[in-house]
């Protein structure tokens, strides 16, 4: 066994009477409080680690139990505010149909989603929530409801495609409001326009910020649409001096299609 001798043990007495007086200097002015935060952020996570590996798999700190409790608490209440939410559309929803209904009795109208659009682009429509199984039907028309959309092209059991309007392969018979003179309303989607109105008697003299509906006239209505749903205004009217007698005027859509969230499919009306 080695021994110290007397001078070892008085120098390192010394030494560790002057390192403990430094300590305390440092400590008082807070020069070891980097070290001393350095050490608890390696020390606590390992003695967390023993004291829940001591306590066993199912054990919290209290802390973590009322974090857990707070964040279910949170989560029931987003999901309650969502429910609530989707209420309140429906209702809004309802509250539509209603109105337009009293509007114009003589229709029926079916509220459907919008679930899907053209990905790809080269054509204007969209999928809806209503099919075969909801009596959707070919050519039946669609509005927003007090504005004309489209018509219903394709249907399947429980889904329907509807065409906008706006689509260049989509036309419907339509009149000027005030002069009831007649037309075709067609779209120019893919070339970058909006719609036009073709075949228009230039002697009914149409004017700019004219509302244009569809056709109640036998020479130009659409079969399934119901006339009177109002579809877009006039935005310009040709500078034509002679040599025709019909006018092709540039309509403004009465709905930003791209917007819609919900439709109304009008149905055959039920006589009670």
């Amino acid at each position: 066994m080695t021994t110290l001798s007397l001078r070892q043990t008085v120098t390192l007495i010394g030494i560790f009477v002057v390192v403990s007086t430094s300590l305390l200097m440092l400590d008082r002015r807070d020069a070891l409080d980097p070290l001393r935060e350095g050490l608890a952020s390696v020390i606590t996570p390992i003695s967390r680690t023993f004291a829940s590996i001591a306590n066993g798999p199912g054990y919290q700190s209290e802390l973590e139990q009322e974090l857990e409790q707070t964040q279910a608490e949170l989560n029931a209440a987003l999901a309650e505010n969502a429910n609530l939410v989707a209420q309140i559309a429906e209702f809004e929803i309802l509250d539509e149909e209603k109105r337009v209904e009293a509007e114009r009795p003589e229709l029926d109208y079916m509220a459907a989603n919008v679930l899907l659009r053209d990905a790809t682009g080269t054509q204007y429509f969209i999928i809806i929530d209503l099919g075969a199984d909801d009596d959707i039907e070919i050519g039946m028309a669609v509005t927003d409801p007090d504005f004309y959309v489209g018509q219903v092209v394709e249907v399947d059991d429980t889904t329907a495609k509807v065409m906008f309007i706006g689509d260049t392969s989509a036309s419907v018979g339509a009149q000027l409001l005030d002069s009831r003179a007649d037309g075709i309303v067609s779209g120019r989607w893919q070339q970058g326009g909006r719609l036009i109105m073709e075949n228009v008697d230039r002697a009914s003299d149409p004017e700019v910020g004219e509302y244009i509906v569809t056709s109640q006239s036998a020479v130009t209505e659409t079969r399934g649409v119901p006339p009177n749903l109002i579809i877009g205004t006039v935005i310009q009217v040709p500078d034509v001096a002679g040599g025709t007698s019909d006018l092709t005027l540039e309509v403004r859509p009465a709905v930003e299609y791209d917007e819609l969230r919900t439709v109304w499919v009008v149905m055959p009306h039920e006589e009670e």
